[in-house]
Order: structure tokens, then C-alpha cells, then sequence
């Protein structure tokens, strides 16, 4: 009682005394609160609707660190994170990442005249190939990424460290077909800026194909930078053809 008349003297008679901080902080965290939710929708919106890769990832980190700071907030205003607004973040956040999961489908032919032992990875391995036979290598929705090479002769040029299954990269010189999957639309590309070994050719079902037979062929990846080298396949659900000896 003694503050409220303390701030009716100041403030003039009738006047309202200010409320306590505490409220004021509540108030203040609520407004934050809205705020972070509404970026992440606004932002959510934005990743729905692009197709640049380059912009993606950097707002997908956006993304997440406000949906941390979000947690941490609320973990300290000891919030509820199954709140409404916390939890249609995450129901957003699950929604365009599954939207934008798509499967794919690798057929890897060999049409050299001697065997080709085709490696992949994350996904599929490897396996042998003999002249004319046909690998299809069904990638999983999820997947965001990964590369084909062709490894030859009992020693495996193209090692994965003596395994037929590869789980590691292979061991230079190499030609990669490299790929990136999801959201709408893949990126393709050869690369020999591991080296060079087994001639092939690289095609989407809404791409461009790609020829690299010689060691600097146009088509491939020459060095790091060499992005005009990196290919769009519109559409989910694409199919892919790799070819060894074109």
C-alpha cells in the first residue's frame, strides 16, 4: 500500500500506479513469443515456395535456430513446448520437410565391354556388373544426397577399401556422378576432380544429359567452384540413368 500511494503521489491523484515488472516481463515474453512463431512461419512460407538450392539451406539454419530460441525461451519461462503456437511451428517443420522428401530412381548401366563394379553412396553400395547389365538403385525419400562411381579390375580401382558394399568414399582417381535430391527439384552432375577412371554419362528424366568421356570433358566438374557444371531436374519422384562407356 505504501508504494501505490507513493506512486499516486507522484503521479498525480487518480492516477494508475505502474504494473508490477513482473507482469511487464510476462507481457514482453508473450510478445517475443509471437514474434519468433510468426518468423518461422514467414520463413516456412518462403522454403515452401523456392526453388534457388543456394537459398534453402541457409534459411532452413535460420529455421531452426529460431526454433531453438523459441525452446530455450520458453524452457525458461517454463512454457509448455506442446503449446498451440509451439507446436504448429513444429507440425510446419515436419510438414515441408516431408513435402519436400522425394524418393528417386538410379538405373546404372554397364556398356563397357569388361566388368564394372558400380559403388554408391549412402545408399545402395555396390555391386557387380557385367557387360550390358542394368543395376536400378531405388534411392529412399529423405535422402539428400549422395554420388555413383564406377570402380574396375581385381584391384578395385575406386576402392572403398577392398569392400564390394562401399560405405566410404572412394579412393581417387575417380569419375563421380554426384546428385542432390528433394523439394522440387534435383541437382546433377559429373565431377572429375578426383581424377578419372571409368567413362559415363549422367541423365535425368527432365535434365540434360551428360557425356564425360575424355579426362576434362566439358560437362564435368573440373575444380571446386565450377558450378555451371551443376545441373536442374525438375519434379519429384525422378528417374536417373548413369552409363558406364556411353
Amino acid at each position: 500500500m505504501r508504494h501505490q500511494r507513493k506512486h499516486a503521489s507522484i503521479l498525480g491523484a487518480g492516477a494508475i500506479p505502474p504494473p508490477e515488472l513482473g507482469a511487464i516481463e510476462r507481457r514482453n515474453c508473450g510478445r517475443l513469443r509471437r514474434m519468433l512463431v510468426c518468423t518461422v512461419h514467414v520463413l516456412l512460407h518462403i522454403l515452401t515456395t523456392t526453388k534457388r538450392q543456394e537459398t534453402m539451406m541457409p534459411l532452413i539454419n535460420i529455421v531452426f535456430a529460431l526454433i531453438d530460441l523459441l525452446r530455450r525461451h520458453n524452457n525458461k519461462q517454463h512454457i509448455n513446448m506442446a503449446s498451440p503456437a509451439a507446436s504448429s511451428v513444429l507440425f510446419l517443420v515436419i510438414a515441408v520437410f516431408t513435402a519436400g522428401a522425394s524418393a528417386a530412381t538410379f538405373n546404372i548401366k554397364n556398356n563397357c565391354p569388361y566388368t564394372v563394379w558400380p559403388a554408391a553412396t549412402p545408399v545402395g553400395g555396390g555391386r557387380q556388373l557385367n557387360s550390358g547389365q542394368t543395376w536400378t538403385l531405388n534411392v529412399p525419400a529423405g535422402t539428400s544426397s549422395g554420388r555413383v562411381w564406377g570402380r574396375t579390375g581385381c584391384s578395385f580401382n575406386g576402392d572403398c577399401g577392398g569392400a564390394l558394399a562401399c560405405t566410404l568414399s572412394g579412393q581417387p582417381p575417380l569419375r563421380l556422378a554426384e546428385f542432390t535430391i528433394g523439394h522440387g527439384q534435383d541437382f546433377y552432375d559429373i565431377s572429375v576432380i578426383d581424377g578419372y577412371n571409368v567413362p559415363m554419362s549422367f541423365s535425368c528424366s527432365n535434365g540434360p544429359k551428360l557425356v564425360c568421356k575424355a579426362d576434362k570433358c566439358p560437362d564435368a566438374y573440373l575444380f571446386p567452384a565450377d558450378n555451371k557444371k551443376n545441373h536442374a531436374c525438375n519434379g519429384n519422384n525422378n528417374n536417373s540413368q548413369v552409363v558406364f562407356c556411353p
